[in-house]
């Protein structure tokens, strides 16, 4: 898009700061409880355009810049709606060959750290059912790049002493696990605790025909792949006095850090509300578990209750109930899912 166009940045750091007014979004409303996401090809535009320009060098620029995006039809424009209110953007690029650039990124102040930048690159990757997504940015955001899983490479200095970077992004393929695939699922826990967490009742070290045999007793056995086929993380669903759960959450520790197990969640949440009609999902997070807690959250996965649970070593823990409402995630554009 020219020189208007500022490197894909989560929250445009370095741009304009501007944001919305406080309510500024109240047309946007979405389910209560509920994010939601909106074409922003079709508006509203002073919102979208007041968010757009914290992603470029040059602000004024945004009402031209959204008009390209309103008429050119392998660019797509999407918007996160949090509490009926835009928090965020992304704008991307279809590729002849298959794969997608952003092109556009920007979140605002308050919605900051909440997993929105992390949601609105993946949302991209998984809209466009691309194979791979790529951004070019600066060292200011290579960082959060690599955070949500993407490869970063060097292209040299753009001005003296900024580097510009090359970030690449695959999207992760599933299948259901095979008897082998247990043997390798059963060697991810790197300890007695990691064991627990994933596998209350499955002792250490865990099994893999104690494995094998819960999921045949549960739904939606989900292994994810990277873009290697390598294995990358595993769950399952079950029910339980009429609600459904999610259990044995697992990613392989190589893949970790990778986007591996978000893309098995929103994988879940996907299938769970597509082939089983739940509205919404279950899970039970231990509380020395701090990076999955903080995961889920990112997610938009509420607590509710308190467990009070004996640890590895008997020791006393918490466990957390957390839930999400499934939304019916591009229901804003075309009334059709994109499966992955």
């Amino acid at each position: 898009m020219g020189s208007g166009r500022r490197s894909p940045v989560r929250g445009g750091r370095g741009a304009d700061r501007r944001g919305l007014a406080e309510g500024g979004a109240g047309d946007l409303t979405a389910p209560e409880g509920k994010g939601g996401w909106i074409d922003l090809r079709t508006g509203p535009r002073e919102e979208r355009n007041a968010l757009l320009a914290r992603s470029l060098f040059d602000p004024g620029r945004a009402a031209e810049i959204a008009a390209r995006y309103e008429s050119e039809p392998e660019l797509e424009l999407a918007g996160r709606i949090e509490q009926g209110r835009l928090v965020g953007l992304a704008g991307w690029r279809r590729e002849a060959d298959g794969g997608v650039e952003l092109r556009h990124l920007a979140v605002l102040p308050e919605a900051e750290r909440c997993g929105i930048g992390r949601r609105l690159v993946r949302h991209a990757l998984e809209r466009s059912a691309a194979g791979r997504l790529v951004a070019e940015t600066d060292d200011d955001a290579v960082g959060f790049y690599r955070r949500i899983g993407c490869t970063a490479r060097p292209l040299g200095e753009l001005h003296p002493g900024r580097e510009r970077w090359r970030c690449e992004l695959r999207r992760y393929g599933s299948r259901e696990p095979e008897a082998a695939d247990f043997e390798k699922i059963a060697g991810w826990p790197r300890s007695r605790s990691e064991a627990y967490y994933m596998f209350p009742s499955g002792g250490w070290p865990l099994r893999a025909e104690r494995l094998q045999a819960r999921a045949a007793e549960r739904r939606l056995p989900t292994l994810m792949l990277d873009a290697s086929g390598t294995p990358a993380a595993y769950a399952n669903v079950y029910e339980d006095e009429g609600q459904w759960w999610i259990g044995n959450v697992i990613v392989n520790p190589e893949l970790r850090g990778r986007g591996a197990a978000e893309a098995l969640l929103l994988k879940l949440c996907r299938d769970a509300g597509e082939r089983l009609g739940a509205d919404e999902l279950h899970l039970v997070c231990h509380s020395p578990n701090a990076k999955a807690l903080l995961l889920y959250s990112g997610l938009g996965w509420e607590p509710y209750r308190i467990l009070r649970k004996l640890g590895p070593e008997l020791e006393p823990l918490a466990g957390i109930a957390m839930k999400k409402r499934l939304e019916s995630t591009y229901s804003h554009y075309s009334g059709r899912n994109i499966k992955i």
